[in-house]
């Protein structure tokens, strides 16, 4: 039997020379974003609040990209046990308020916020009735705006996130919060 015993020069990321760290850096782009990142920020549900939403960020589809679009899940698709909506109107009054309504009793639980799904993966929220109750047509364009200027908030948030996350100056600050160290030529040690 035998053991071979090898020996590495291994460098903090502050060490390498510029090149090594352009590669570090390429090769961790995605370091900050692989899992549900969006997940784990309350901010959204900060905004949510402010419009009398209640959502569940693990129920969020999005695509930041070529489709560029935003939508949280209605229907639970995978019979899920204690299923939750992505999104739903926990304050009546806020929702209607924001979006430059009057409240009164007739609005009261009379629609509900729910999705669609499109060519493509790509869906939309829109606003449903919920007991039959007719929406005239500028209360349903009023209430579909404010829906659609949240989502539009969501969705800059995300971007403006994933952009961060991305950034050489994140991806640094998650190397040396992990103390990570590297080989000479920038590979991961």
């Amino acid at each position: 039997m035998k053991i071979i015993t090898r020996k590495y020069k291994v460098f903090n990321f502050n060490e390498l020379k510029d090149e090594a760290k352009d590669r570090v850096i390429e090769d961790l782009r995605y370091i900050n974003v692989d899992h549900s990142w969006f997940d784990m920020d309350e901010g959204y549900n900060e905004v949510a609040k402010k419009y009398g939403l209640k959502i569940i960020m693990g129920e969020v589809c999005f695509d930041l990209d070529r489709d560029n679009y935003c939508y949280f899940e209605t229907y639970n698709h995978g019979g899920k046990k204690d299923y939750e909506k992505g999104i739903y109107i926990a304050d009546y009054k806020k929702f209607v308020k924001k979006a430059g309504l009057k409240l009164n009793k007739r609005f009261e639980d009379s629609f509900v916020i729910e999705h669609k799904h499109y060519a493509g993966g790509v869906g939309k929220n829109f606003i449903a009735d919920n007991y039959g109750y007719d929406l005239k047509e500028n209360e349903l364009e009023k209430l579909e705006n404010c829906l659609e200027s949240f989502i539009d908030k969501i969705l800059k948030g995300l971007k403006d996130d994933y952009n961060y996350l991305t950034s050489r100056e994140s991806i640094i600050e998650t190397i040396e919060a992990n103390d990570y160290e590297f080989l000479e030529s920038g590979k991961l040690f």
